[in-house]
């Protein structure tokens, strides 16, 4: 089994801001700004009946500086993965799923991802209150990188060509609404012998999004979101074995350094680290 850390959601580069830690401990993470695709901000509700789009602006969104497409007055999100069944009217036989493509997608292929593997989602989150009827960041709180959600993979769509993009909406009808299957010319250029576009559907009972616990944080406390506290289930080899941050120089007494760049998949095996196993367990069951 392989255990796959996958940023996702808005940062400081992508969206200018971190997602909200919402005050019941709901973790909703923001998807990042597109140039196409087939939902905006307002297509989306958190589960207090408000859009996406009305949270950020309470929050402070700066729209002008980060939104990319711009469609019917809203700016259009790339909503994936996609985990939360009540963010949006969906269609027949639906559940949570994954689309990569490209550099990210070469990492997983490197590594054979198939069913059975798990994707845990983390981003950079900071902690939010009510202040009047607006929502807004806890004053004196920092950005921190938390697991929000979880996928284990049951399936795998192919959607590199037009054929396997047939094949795949023949057995899977509901994902012509994901992201990944709309809009396969914009795609064509981000796929690569090596990444093709696949949409990883998730097995049931077995995925979904994850409300806050401070086991879920990843950040060290008091450093920067990146530096991530060490992993009970890190053996002899400690880093050794990750397909990302796996350098000598990234990994200190008492924090792991993630800070390599824009990545956006890291890949653990559990053979090498046998004790992933129970912490997943705990990480997703609590």
């Amino acid at each position: 089994m392989h255990v796959i850390f996958s940023r996702k959601g808005f940062d400081s580069s992508s969206g200018g801001m971190p997602s909200p830690i919402l005050p019941d401990g709901t973790l909703l993470s923001l998807p990042i700004p597109a140039d196409f695709g087939p939902t905006r901000y307002c297509d989306l509700k958190a589960p207090d009946g408000k859009t996406y789009s009305a949270l950020m602006r309470e929050l402070g969104w700066n729209v002008q500086r980060h939104r990319r497409a711009w469609r019917n007055g809203s700016a259009v999100c790339h909503a994936d993965p996609d985990l939360r069944v009540e963010a949006c009217p969906r269609p027949q036989g639906w559940r949570p799923a994954f689309g990569q493509i490209g550099i990210g997608q070469t990492q997983l292929a490197r590594h054979d991802i198939h069913a059975g593997d798990v994707f845990l989602f983390f981003g950079l989150f900071r902690h939010t209150e009510r202040q009047g009827k607006k929502l807004a960041f806890v004053p004196g709180t920092r950005p921190i990188h938390l697991i929000y959600g979880w996928l284990t993979v049951d399936s795998i769509a192919e959607l590199s060509d037009e054929t396997l993009r047939a094949r795949s909406l023949e057995r899977w009808p509901w994902l012509a609404h994901h992201p990944h299957a709309c809009d396969p010319s914009k795609w064509a250029r981000r796929i690569t012998r090596n990444g093709p576009n696949r949409i990883y559907l998730g097995k049931a009972n077995a995925t979904g999004p994850l409300w806050f616990s401070p086991s879920r944080v990843l950040t060290r406390d008091g450093l920067s979101a990146s530096r991530w506290r060490r992993f009970p289930w890190m053996n002899e080899r400690a880093n050794a074995g990750f397909s990302r941050c796996n350098a000598p120089n990234l990994l200190h007494d008492d924090y792991l350094d993630t800070h390599t760049g824009r990545w956006q998949e890291l890949v653990v095996r559990s053979e090498d680290y046998p004790q992933v196993q129970p912490w997943l367990d705990e990480i997703t069951g609590e």
